[in-house]
């Protein structure tokens, strides 16, 4: 186990010398936003089909995945995952599941525009890959512990309400970037950073914990791939592949505005669905 979690740590900590930085160095290859965001839209969709057979792998053989914290420590994010045939392996797609699955979807949007274009959002406003170094400190400042004492937040917070709040919080932390430009220099982007591990960290473990609660024993990992492959391939590849149609016609600032009222329209959609499945549900037993 030890070994499992030094190889996890230093694999993804030599990602974080290497992943962050691909936009900013399309962008000074004289890439479009719309380019950039095609080429970060592919990266999660077409990485998604291997590891919908390590979730069947998983399934069929109980294979340990508790190492996620460890990764977080080098360089928090690393979820890539699909599920798109999850359906065939006996999933149900009731009510309750499309709504914790439309979630997944907003919020793998809103942290994928986080992650493909925050960099070329504060290299305009003059920061350095410095400073861009830091913010990746910064994010794992709050990750790490939101990863280790998630088990202890999630006895004491009820799941949906966890849920709930990192998509608010997301929100707000994508408005945040989008006012940056108002105050004249890039370094204030480091206080909004300490905000990922309650929109990243908390979401994901809160995901993963409704995962169990959702599917059967038997295909637990399957659901985790389905809510991986909407957290952190399709929503993620969304969130590129518009927010570079959206920064290259409007500009970084109207795309993280635009792209903070989406994470709170779907997170209204989503209570709502809820609300209406929760009045439903209490008819039904009177």
């Amino acid at each position: 186990m030890l070994l499992a979690k030094v190889w996890y740590f230093l694999s993804t900590g030599g990602q974080a010398f290497v992943l962050p930085y691909f936009n900013v160095y399309f962008d000074q290859l004289g890439f479009s936003k719309d380019a950039i965001g095609v080429l970060s839209a592919l990266r999660p969709w077409l990485s998604a089909p291997c590891a919908v057979l390590l979730c069947a792998l998983a399934d069929r053989w109980t294979l340990a995945r508790k190492h996620r914290m460890w990764a977080s420590a080098a360089w928090g994010g690393l979820s890539v995952v699909a599920g798109s045939l999850v359906a065939q392996r006996g999933l149900g797609a009731g009510p309750a599941v499309l709504v914790f699955m439309w979630r997944a979807l907003i919020i793998g949007l809103g942290l994928g525009t986080i992650g493909n274009f925050l960099f070329l959002h504060v290299e305009e406003l003059g920061a350095t890959t410095s400073l861009m170094g830091l913010m990746l400190f910064f994010n794992c400042v709050t990750e790490v512990p939101a990863f280790h004492f998630q088990s202890v937040i999630l006895e004491r917070l009820p799941v949906p309400l966890v849920f709930n709040g990192s998509m608010l919080l997301l929100a707000l932390r994508l408005a945040g970037y989008g006012f940056l430009p108002l105050l004249h220099s890039p370094w204030p982007v480091l206080a909004l950073e300490l905000l990922h591990g309650c929109t990243f960290a908390s979401s994901w473990g809160a995901g993963i914990v409704h995962c169990k609660r959702l599917a059967p024993p038997h295909l637990n990992a399957s659901m985790q791939g389905l809510f991986s492959s909407l957290y952190g391939g399709v929503g993620s590849g969304l969130g590129a592949l518009l927010g570079g149609v959206l920064m290259q016609q409007l500009g970084g600032q109207a795309l993280f505005f635009i792209c903070s009222l989406v994470v709170l329209v779907g997170w209204l959609v989503g209570y709502l669905v809820e609300l209406l499945l929760v009045q439903r549900g209490r008819q039904v037993q009177a």
